[in-house]
């Protein structure tokens, strides 16, 4: 009896001095522990967390709150995007109504950053007159933003390009208009780069004054932005109200053709424009134009349902949510739709 229990204690002194020699010999042991901590931090965050089967010791650190801190505040980027969003604001005097200048902020949510309310970039823009409208983010494409005026502005071919990554990057654009005995305008759908030709192109939307939002009375046009003084080419086809909502992807720019219930596809090397029919029984668009793994996805809804449509290789629509009927859905899909 008295053997067994000697032979207990000596199996568990093992064990102890095992686990001891386990943790003591952990790989960065011999690195002085601030010198380790300051590689931990600087760390993608899923190799940080794979170092917590290194030891307990690492397990400990990794999970304390001073390391979490510091690694938001020093960690390696994250493979894809942050969330990032564009605030815009009126600049008014004090004591008057009429606006001067709009404020364009760009804010981006992730690691590396403080924790402040300040944007990345901002600027602002000076209000000339009361018609001039302010400008709307329109969509991004390799990182560049097109802010482009909206309909009734007295600058309708106005546009903004803008690189928030780089310091001074703004670069302000104005569409040459037609002649006034015609009485049309240009308003800017979209932004899109062609990877054959290596050029930067604006998809626009030549607006009839007189029948602006009738089917028929509108054009598709394409600006280059390599030759500027160049009047825009106007496509064959008519079209009625098409949102100022785009998406680039893949040398596409993809716009929304709210009369005909499709989406229309503008490959910017070819500059052909392919119509792609919405599934037929969902009559309500709720989003703009987004990306899904690579894909196109849009929000529809029909009758008392809304779903996620994403869109094949060969242009057809595979449903991969139904939501049913949710409160405040149109709400909820342009919160989500505006994350770039």
């Amino acid at each position: 009896m008295g053997s067994e229990r000697m032979a207990g204690k000596v199996e568990r002194e093992e064990a102890d001095a095992k686990k001891t020699r386990t943790d003591n010999d952990a790989p960065g042991k011999a690195i002085p522990g601030h010198v380790f901590e300051a590689i931990l931090v600087r760390l993608p965050a899923r190799s940080a967390v794979a170092c917590m089967m290194l030891s307990k010791q690492h397990r400990q650190l990794i999970c304390s709150q001073e390391f979490r801190k510091l690694h938001c505040r020093l960690g390696a980027p994250l493979p894809r995007p942050h969330i990032a969003y564009i605030m815009t604001a009126p600049v008014k005097r004090p004591n008057r109504e009429e606006e001067v200048s709009s404020f364009h902020g760009f804010y981006l949510a992730g690691a590396g950053l403080n924790c402040n309310d300040a944007p990345v970039r901002s600027f602002t823009v000076p209000r000339k007159t009361k018609r001039q409208s302010e400008k709307k983010y329109i969509n991004t494409c390799n990182g560049i933003l097109l802010l482009a005026s909206t309909e009734g502005s007295d600058e309708p071919g106005g546009c903004i390009l803008w690189n928030p990554a780089v310091a001074d990057s703004r670069m302000v654009v104005t569409v040459p208009s037609p002649p006034p005995s015609q009485r049309m305008e240009y308003l800017a759908l979209g932004l899109g780069y062609g990877p054959r030709t290596g050029t930067y192109k604006i998809l626009l939307l030549r607006r009839n004054g007189r029948y602006a939002n009738d089917a028929g009375r509108n054009h598709l046009a394409i600006y280059h932005l390599e030759d500027p003084k160049k009047e825009p080419r106007v496509f064959e086809g008519e079209y009625g109200v098409i949102r100022q909502e785009a998406l680039y992807m893949d040398g596409r720019i993809y716009v929304i053709d709210e009369h005909h219930l499709a989406i229309l596809s503008v490959d910017v090397d070819s500059e052909i424009v392919t119509s792609i029919h919405l599934p037929v029984r969902w009559q309500t668009v709720l989003s703009r134009p987004m990306e899904l793994s690579g894909r196109l996805c849009i929000a529809l809804k029909g009758g008392h349902e809304s779903s996620i449509w994403l869109l094949s290789c060969d242009n057809q629509w595979e449903q991969v949510c139904l939501l049913g009927t949710l409160l405040h859905l149109f709400r909820a899909f342009g919160k989500w739709a505006r994350c770039f």
